[in-house]
């Protein structure tokens, strides 16, 4: 991905909206640069052509994203943060897999379509404690949690799994069979119709 081969790769991807909170990614990243000199953040967010049109928020996603470049321009780390734009569906699978750890900085959210892939491809996950999301996440089991608007809580995290490899393949074991045992269609489907049939 992106010739990024022989570098440890951070992921962030999905829209780009104030409340994902993407700049504490980026504060985090900047902070342990120094002790992880190969690592490269990938910042994957923006909103396909064929569903613009349904959606609102375009103009704040558009000025989140400037800001988020301006920050990292500013900051001096334009080399090391790389802004892919919109990440087309059949691309997720392949960029988690080329990933060593993929992180959810969120500030609040109730569900996450990109958490739910990034279970299903085995990925280590470093994610907020907010919303929905300790539902799917269980902390040091298939993924860690940290507090929101927190830099330096991730920017430990983010040391944490660079340093201890063992750890990074047993999150992203647990987070596979996470997703294969209650995120798979067949599950979800069954939950659906459970539901249903107690409404009627």
């Amino acid at each position: 991905m992106y010739n990024l081969k022989d570098n440890f790769i951070i992921l962030f991807f999905g829209f780009l909206l104030p409340g994902k909170r993407v700049e504490d990614l980026i504060d985090a990243f900047k902070s342990i640069k120094s002790e992880i000199p190969k690592a490269k953040l990938v910042i994957g967010g923006g909103i396909p052509d064929d569903i613009k049109r349904y959606r609102f928020g375009l103009k704040s996603e558009k000025s989140y994203g400037e800001m988020l470049k301006k920050m990292v321009k500013d900051e001096g780390v334009e080399k090391d943060i790389i802004f892919t734009g919109y990440i087309h569906e059949n691309e997720v699978p392949s960029c988690l897999a080329s990933s060593n750890i993929a992180v959810f900085p969120y500030g609040g959210a109730s569900q996450s379509g990109p958490i739910s892939k990034a279970l299903a491809s085995g990925c280590s996950i470093i994610a907020t404690n907010v919303g929905g999301i300790p539902e799917v996440i269980e902390d040091g089991t298939n993924g860690i949690l940290i507090p929101p608007k927190n830099p330096h809580a991730l920017a430990d995290k983010l040391l944490e799994l660079y340093k201890d490899k063992n750890l990074r393949i047993l999150l992203g074991k647990k987070a596979r069979e996470k997703a294969e045992k209650d995120l798979s269609w067949n599950k979800i489907a069954k939950q659906t119709l459970s539901i249903y049939n107690r409404v009627i």
